[in-house]
């Protein structure tokens, strides 16, 4: 049996976003298990009628108790989501007998296999933590943390189900989407988590981990044999691991949003990171004829507004799908 499992949640506006992450796990070769929570009953139903191989799906209703149902009714869609972070992770270990849980965000895509991390990680530190690495002029740390929930892990060990434990009463208690002193959702909480829980966290320093639009402004990829590779000033070029596609949106006339208006994508991420993400995403909606809901959205009045604050700072990142992929 695998030392340890993936989970992730979604619900059917993350649909084509959540098989994307599935299916990049199993190109890298990966075989260990992934637990979904389906957030609605239409993920559930896809995600069974799919029977994707080493995938276990959970429907909503199982996983509630008491305590979640009430929280539902007091927090918005997204910061329910949340809130059920630390509470997967702990159905996953109760309902198994893995070593190891690693939580995955669901618009995370892997470009090679996680265990080029994952096996870094000391047997000593029953918590894996991922920075989000912000370039100086998006850091926003103080605000959002140090740390992004979207490649977190926690051992089995009484320290790791301790730390686990803690975050999951702070989420319990408050979880929302704004900002208060020393919390911001889910996320803030991981700052504090160390001290709090006397333990000492696992945190990759690998390039190609924890990527995303906030650090990407000075990357420059290349490719060898279809895996995107890092290149780090002074060092070899590794393989690019994952990353967060962060604020990308879809919409019904084949439009995509790569990217929240302010970050700035080098040619060389849109065309080997960007691209690839983009095309699967496209395919995958063709392949089940999904081109007309879940992940697609109406245009609204959000995404005129970015357009607008995008021709002022000159970084527009909205395509019709068909035309990034040519032109890259």
């Amino acid at each position: 049996m695998a030392e340890y499992a993936f989970c992730t949640l979604f619900n059917s506006l993350y649909l084509i976003r959540g098989i994307a992450l599935i299916e990049s796990l199993r190109a890298t070769q990966s075989q260990n298990p992934i637990y979904v929570l389906c957030m609605d009953t239409e993920t559930y139903k896809v995600l069974c009628d799919l029977n994707l191989p080493q995938i276990q799906a959970i429907p909503l209703e199982k996983f509630l108790d008491s305590r979640l149902t009430q929280i539902q009714k007091e927090r918005g869609v997204g910061e329910f989501c949340w809130t059920c972070t630390p509470f997967l992770i702990e159905y996953v270990f109760k309902t198994s007998s893995f070593k190891r849980v690693i939580y995955l965000d669901a618009d995370t895509y892997f470009f090679s296999d996680p265990d080029k991390i994952l096996k870094q990680w000391p047997l000593e530190q029953p918590l894996m933590l991922s920075r989000h690495r912000y370039l100086p002029e998006y850091d926003q740390s103080k605000n959002s943390g140090i740390y992004c929930v979207q490649f977190n892990g926690f051992d089995n060990s009484n320290a790791g189900k301790l730390a686990l434990n803690w975050w999951k009463e702070k989420c319990a208690d408050w979880c929302f989407n704004r900002v208060e002193p020393k919390r911001f959702g889910d996320q803030k909480y991981l700052d504090y988590i160390e001290d709090e829980c006397q333990i000492s966290a696992y945190i990759p320093t690998h390039p190609g981990e924890g990527m995303a639009p906030w650090n990407s402004k000075d990357i420059h990829i290349s490719q060898i044999e279809k895996t995107p590779m890092v290149h780090v000033l002074g060092s070899s070029a590794v393989p690019a691991i994952y990353y967060h596609f962060h604020g990308l949106k879809l919409f019904y006339d084949s439009m995509v949003d790569l990217c929240l208006y302010y970050y700035v994508l080098p040619q060389t991420v849109l065309q080997y990171i960007y691209g690839p993400y983009v095309k699967h995403l496209a395919q995958i909606s063709n392949q089940y004829g999904w081109d007309q809901k879940y992940d697609w959205l109406s245009d609204a009045e959000e995404h005129p507004k970015r357009t607008a604050k995008r021709q002022q700072l000159g970084t527009y990142y909205r395509y019709k799908i068909e035309d990034l992929l040519t032109a890259l």
